[in-house]
This record gives C-alpha cells, sequence and structure tokens, in this order.
C-alpha cells in the first residue's frame, strides 16, 4: 500500500510516469512489492529512458484504490 501510495502521489503531482530511481525500494522484496502491483494491474511497467530502467504508471484501478485508501484514512 505504501509502494502504491508512493506511486500514486508522484504521478498526480508530475503527471508522468514515475522513475524507479525516485522509489525507496529494498532488494528483492521492494521487486517482489513491484512484480505484485503489476500484476495486480494496479501499476504498468514501462522501459526507462536514459536516467532509469523503469517507469511505473498507475492504472485507472490502482488511483481508485489510491483514492479509496486516503478517503478511509481521513475517517
Amino acid at each position: 500500500a505504501k509502494l502504491l501510495g508512493a506511486i500514486c502521489r508522484e504521478y498526480e503531482a508530475t503527471n508522468r510516469a514515475v522513475p524507479d530511481h525516485h522509489l525507496h525500494l529494498a532488494g528483492y522484496f521492494g521487486e517482489a512489492m513491484l512484480r505484485a502491483l503489476v500484476s495486480a494491474n494496479l501499476v504498468t511497467k514501462e522501459r526507462g529512458d536514459r536516467f532509469s530502467l523503469y517507469r511505473y504508471e498507475p492504472t485507472e484501478a490502482g488511483l481508485k484504490y489510491y483514492k479509496d485508501m486516503l478517503a478511509e484514512k481521513r475517517i
């Protein structure tokens, strides 16, 4: 949930896919979390540019899930 939140926050601020070097990942566990988000269709994985290997963009379902988490947190 924290990783999805980080991706969605940066995406909403910049309206661009989030480069992998902007994410705080810890080794294999971080990579496994990204794979889980991609396979759950909450984010998409794109080839990076000259500064990153990959970029991640939340899907509509991912943004909806993120906004639902924010609404629940406010209660």
